[in-house]
């Protein structure tokens, strides 16, 4: 059966409050929900845009190919009351929208196209000289009936072919790394939908089980919210990007990532996206007590390990990857960090290699030529 979704666009910023609540095809893309919006608000629709939801951000890749494709429906990104989507029209403008999913239903009888259900504010002046213009509810829905929707139904899941006895071995590693096996027990954790602030981040009274749930330390007595402990702060935007778990603008429960795990090769195509995110983008990293927040500090570490043909001592490593540490000591910090990844072994006598898995990942995430990966 079809569904509908029930939105409440809201315009941020303006001292009139100015909002429309539309239902639209569950199928439809964001690419076709920025249609309807332009319609919603009298958009000339002549300005870039772009709809962010969570950590990922998703535009026309033609223009902006910092954005994922925006070809995806929204049963698939949003698929669930409470979730929270921020459009943004106009990237010199800035005209920033409120989405928040409030319903999603099968479709009525007779209902196949947009239609706006309530509207509070006027058509705003989108230029200089324009003024406001009074809503009228009947003519904007008339023009919302003459868009052609653009709509595509969810990826469904592949079938599952019968993994290769090299990927069940991959796949066994990747579920023994001790981050994802953090990751999964928060994910499951939150089998008991647990709150959060509306930007996504745990409420202060669920620290405490988060904490333990990733066997972390109890928080110190004065922190201030979970955004303040980095360990956590990491791990829960790892899951999230990962899809282990789903945040709306309320609460998080688990994801669909984690029926990744019943299968061998989504295993280890979710361990590999940890990788990318955990190891190569060093999302993962802690350094003198904060994130990292330098992509470009890890990957010539894995370079490295690449290319040497034996295990490397944290002394082999002959150029600091940040300037003004202790060389050695980082080196090994951040090594050691990515063991628990699982792409990295520390051996008894203190060297490190890349394992089976990080040598996967390795091809996976930043291919083959090792001169990308050279020291600057």
């Amino acid at each position: 059966m079809e569904s509908m979704h029930r939105l409440t666009v809201s315009l941020s910023h303006l001292v009139t409050p100015t909002r429309r609540q539309v239902e639209v095809p569950s199928d439809l893309t964001l690419a076709g929900l920025h249609e309807v919006i332009l319609v919603l608000f009298d958009w000339d629709g002549d300005h870039l845009y772009e709809f962010q939801i969570g950590r990922r951000r998703y535009a026309d890749p033609y223009y902006l190919d910092a954005c994922e494709d925006n070809d995806v429906p929204l049963a698939e990104v949003a698929g669930r009351p409470g979730k929270v989507i921020s459009y943004t029209y106009d990237l010199g403008a800035c005209w920033e929208h409120h989405i928040v999913v409030d319903a999603v239903a099968p479709t009525s009888p007779g209902i196949g196209c947009p239609r706006c259900v309530a509207g509070v504010g006027p058509y705003p002046a989108e230029y200089d000289g324009d003024r406001p213009r009074r809503l009228n509810l009947n003519a904007l829905n008339k023009r919302l009936a003459k868009i052609p929707l653009q709509r595509k139904a969810p990826a469904s899941s592949p079938a599952r072919a019968a993994a290769t006895p090299e990927v069940r071995a991959l796949a066994a590693g990747a579920r023994r790394a001790c981050l994802l096996q953090d990751l999964v027990r928060l994910a499951r954790w939150t089998a008991s939908p647990r709150a959060v602030t509306p930007t996504g981040m745990l409420k202060k009274h669920e620290v405490p089980g988060a904490l333990q749930a990733l066997r972390l330390p109890a928080p110190p007595a004065a922190f201030h919210s979970a955004k303040n402990l980095p360990r956590l702060d990491a791990a829960w935007r790892l899951a999230e990007d990962l899809g282990l778990i789903d945040i709306s603008g309320k609460d998080a429960v688990p994801g669909p990532g984690l029926a990744a795990l019943d299968d061998d090769s989504q295993t280890l195509d979710l361990w590999v996206s940890l990788w990318e995110y955990a190891a190569v983008d060093g999302r993962a990293l802690i350094v003198d007590g904060r994130a990292v927040d330098r992509p470009w500090v890890t990957p010539p570490l894995l370079w490295a390990l690449w290319r040497s043909d034996v295990p490397m001592s944290a002394e082999d490593f002959d150029h600091s990857p940040w300037p003004g540490h202790d060389h050695l000591g980082l080196v090994a910090s951040l090594l050691d960090q990515l063991v628990a990844v699982g792409g990295v072994v520390r051996l008894p006598d203190g060297r490190y290699q890349l394992t089976p898995l990080g040598r996967h990942g390795h091809r996976a995430v930043l291919g083959h030529d090792p001169r990308e990966g050279a020291w600057r």
